[in-house]
């Protein structure tokens, strides 16, 4: 005895729409970030704090409008490194500072105590060096500390920077 059996498509039949609408929905969000990218009202610029040991700042990435000193000194350090450094600082002053005169960038961290240098700011973090700013208006020098965060032994991260005290004007001119 013989059976004739129609071949026929066993199970359901895969239909793969699930990846235009992906897609269209990943296009819909990019288009509305796009669209309203800059709309909060905000300048995009990251204001740091003006009161010591509030925190470090991730300063890579930050887009303050701070101009660079005209003069940088750089005391034991190669120049690529000083001017990494001393633009971590600059970007890490209060926002009301005043204008820059000039600008000593040192190998080493200024750290006389736990608020000056915050164990939790050093741990993994590899020191980049110290710089001590001078203003136009005569003002009190600020002391910056800057760190290079690492993730392991040769993935660098951000430049962390921030104020470690504020110092009387030198007299030295």
């Amino acid at each position: 005895m013989a059976f004739d059996v129609p071949i026929a498509a066993v199970g359901r039949r895969s239909r793969r729409l699930w990846i235009p609408a992906v897609a269209a929905c990943l296009a819909v969000v990019a288009g509305v970030a796009v669209v309203t990218a800059g709309r909060d009202g905000s300048t995009g610029q990251r204001v740091p704090s003006a009161i010591q040991g509030q925190g470090a700042r991730d300063v890579e990435s930050s887009n303050l409008a701070r101009p660079m000193p005209d003069r940088i000194d750089c005391q034991d350090l190669h120049r690529t490194i000083c001017l990494r450094v001393a633009r971590a600082a600059v970007t890490a002053l209060p926002f009301d500072a005043p204008a820059i005169r000039d600008a000593t960038v040192w190998r080493s961290l200024l750290c006389s105590d736990n608020l000056e240098c915050p164990q939790h700011y050093l741990d993994g973090s590899t020191p980049l060096g110290s710089v001590v700013i001078r203003f136009v208006d005569g003002g009190p020098r600020a002391a910056i500390n800057v760190v290079e965060g690492r993730n392991g032994d040769r993935i660098r991260l951000e430049a962390r920077a921030w104020l470690a005290r504020w110092m009387p004007e030198d007299s030295s001119g």
